[in-house]
Parts: structure tokens; sequence; C-alpha cells
């Protein structure tokens, strides 16, 4: 008890020490006035410091948490400072990342100006001026459809991927400020931008930017949509002459549903179609090299996925038009052969009725030895003769080591047209 309470406490003991403050006998009351001024006694007494241990504790108390203040503040004074750090990095690297998407597009538009200036000078009206071993069509010259093939795709791939690269530096832009904004802003409208259907997709704000290029890069990554554009601008480029009109008109009657990812991107191919690319595909044309006509055809409707049923690790890729090259550089003896053997399998994955062909403008195959098939009636039997051109369910073979290279072939797959008498 403090000296101010205990002052107010002595005031109250005056009153209990009066003998008509208690009931009892004499005796009773006299030992209760005596207690009282005991008390009153003590209570008058300078007050002393007490329970040192007590208060020892909660000056500690007071020390522990007064230091865990301290550090808790620390704490959030290094926090702070670890957020603006880390904010001002995601601005750098935002930063860099606009600067490296417009190197790439720099780069990329000066490269196409160097190439569509040289072949301004070139040009003479004449398409051999560009290309001399061109002849009147765009497949008269040497090697005719197999390089008309290849110089459509190589074409398709420039277009697709320059315009990827523009989209790619709008998302980008439209990510970081205003001024990048303002920027693309200044491409989209220069005579270098991006085609006027980017307008028409809806690149008027950030999210529309994000989610248009997203869409333009999936779009990009459908090799199948290309395949058919290709097969289409090949179609209509064959056997025509080499002029700016039909060059211009080569995917303008695909018929295409304009929503369609190869709609999309016939539609960015008929943009692109002006006098500069003309001249950069006829440079394509006689230049290319490597390409096999049938690349081109799309006359295979078929919707056939092969798989290595036996897990023989070959490797098996669909080229288009029902058509799969099928690899195998690995020999074992994984049959429990007493030599090394190449070995490979191949079925649909829906389990149906097919047919290997020969492909022609592909090295021969070498591999109709030691097959065992499994044909349209789940019977399984060898097939010494080889499985080409035979409605089976699935097939395995294999060749020695020592006896025949690695498999390497190529076969157009379609499905059986025949049902199977398995009576």
């Amino acid at each position: 008890m403090n000296s101010k309470w205990a002052s107010h406490v002595l005031g109250v003991l005056e009153a209990l020490d009066q003998p008509d403050a208690w009931i009892g006998t004499d005796e009773e009351i006299f030992l209760a006035r005596q207690q009282i001024s005991e008390l009153a006694v003590k209570l008058g007494m300078d007050c002393d410091m007490c329970c040192d241990e007590e208060i020892a504790q909660l000056t500690a108390l007071v020390e522990l948490n007064t230091t865990m203040v301290t550090h808790l503040t620390t704490i959030i004074s290094n926090q702070t400072t670890l957020i603006t750090n880390s904010e001002t990095n995601i601005t750098q690297n935002i930063e860099q990342m606009y600067t490296d998407a417009t190197n790439i597009y720099n780069n990329q538009v000066t490269n196409n100006s160097n190439v569509s200036n040289l072949n301004q000078m070139l040009y003479n009206g004449t398409p051999q001026s560009i290309s001399p071993d061109l002849g009147e069509n765009f497949n008269s010259h040497s090697e005719g459809d197999d390089k008309l093939c290849a110089a459509v795709g190589t074409y398709i791939e420039k277009v697709v991927n320059d315009y990827t690269t523009r989209c790619n530096l709008a998302a980008t832009a439209f990510s970081i400020t205003a001024a990048g904004a303002a920027a693309l802003f200044t491409i989209v409208t220069g005579g270098a931008g991006l085609p006027a259907a980017a307008v028409a997709w809806g690149f008027l704000s950030t999210t529309a930017v994000t989610v248009a290029a997203a869409l333009w890069n999936a779009i990009a990554a459908d090799s199948g949509a290309k395949r058919k554009v290709k097969c289409c601008m090949y179609d209509s480029l064959k056997d025509q002459a080499i002029t700016l009109a039909n060059f211009q008109n080569a995917v303008l009657d695909c018929g295409f549903d304009p929503s369609t990812f190869e709609g999309k991107i016939a539609g960015l191919i008929q943009d692109e179609s002006n006098d500069s690319n003309y001249l950069a595909f006829l440079r394509a044309l006689g230049q290319a090299t490597g390409g096999h006509a049938s690349d081109c055809d799309c006359s295979c409707e078929d919707a056939i996925e092969l798989y290595d049923f036996a897990e023989t690790g070959c490797i098996i890729t669909p080229l288009g038009n029902c058509i799969f090259r099928i690899e195998q550089d690995t020999a074992n003896q994984q049959f429990g052969e007493p030599e090394d053997y190449y070995h490979a399998s191949a079925a649909d994955t829906l389990g149906r009725c097919i047919q290997f062909n020969i492909v022609e403008g592909y090295p021969p195959n070498s591999d109709d030895g030691n097959a065992t098939i499994t044909d349209c009636c789940d019977v399984e039997h060898a097939a010494p003769g080889g499985f080409g051109a035979v409605d089976i369910k699935k097939v395995i073979w294999s060749h020695k080591q020592a006896d025949r290279p690695a498999i390497n072939s190529v076969y157009q797959v379609t499905l059986a047209t025949t049902e199977p008498d398995c009576d």
C-alpha cells in the first residue's frame, strides 16, 4: 500500500478507535481497539520499499518488451526495404524485357528491310531477276513441286513468326507504363506496325493486348492449322504463272472459317501479301531445298494417332496428311534375340484397323523383314512378306543390326476401308 492510500485508511481507523463503534463486553471492545491502535501506529510510520524480487521481474519484463519492440521495428524496416527493392527489381526486369523485345523487333525490321531493299534493287519485273532458275510457273523449275512446297512452308513460318514477335512486343509494352503504350501506339499506327486485324481483335487495353497475344501464340504453335494453310496455298500456286496477282490470291479462296486458327493464319497471310513479300517469296522459292510435295498434300483426312504399343523405344513423328516417320537407332536384344536387333512397333491409339503404304518422294524403307502383325480379327501371326498395303491393327518388326541400317521409315497410314471377315 502506498503512502497516499495509508492516510485514507488511517482516517477510517480513527473512527474505529471509539468505544461505541464496537459491540461486545468491555474486555472484547478493549482488545479490538488495541489492534486498531497497533495498525494505526504501523500505518503512521514512513514507507519502505518492498517486494524487491517482484520489482526486479517487472523491470526485466519491461526491458525484454522494449527489446522485442526494437527488433520488430527493425524487421518491419527491413521488410519495407525488401519490398522496395523487389518493386525496383520488377520494374527493372520488365523494362529489360521491353528493351529485349524492342531489340528483337528492331533487328527483325532491319533484316526484313535490308532484304526488301536488295530485292527491290534486283527486280526488273521478271521473277528470274530475283532467282535465275525460276520458270514460267511457280512449280515449273528444277525439282518443281518439292521446291514449291518447301518455299510455301518457309514463307508461312516467316510471316507467322514476324507477327508473333510484334504481338509479344505489344503485350510487353502495355504491361509496363503508359509511355510503353504510347510507344506501341506509334508502332501500330506506323508503316511497320501490326496489321489492321490486330485492332479488330481488340488491341485496345492492357488486358486485351495480353489476351490477344496469348491467343496468337497458341495459333502460331498450331502446326496442324499452319499445315492446312500451306496445303491451300500450295494448291493455289501449283501450275500457275508466277505473278503478283496469283501470289496475292493464293489463300483468298481457301474457305476457312475465320474464327478457326487456320482461318486467322490465312487472314494474316492475305493481309501480308504485298509487293515486298512477293519478292521475298520468289527468293525463298529459288533457294528452297529438302521439300517434299507430299508435305503439302492434305487429301487424307483420317484422324490417326500412332503409338509404340510394344514399348520398343522407337520414335513416331506425324508429318501430316496421314504420313508418319518411324525411327529406331538403338539396337538391343529386347525380345530375347541372340544378337542385337533394331525394333519398332506401331498401332492406332483407338485400336482401329489401319494400313501402311509407301510414300513416294522419300527414301525406300528397309524394314519389312521379321514382322509380326495383329490382323483386324485380333489374330497374331508372322508376316514374312511385309506388312505394307495389308489391313492390320498392330505391327512389330525388327532386323539385325549387322544386316541393315537403323530403322528410318516413312509410311502413309490410313484407316482400313474393308470390313474384316472374322468368321
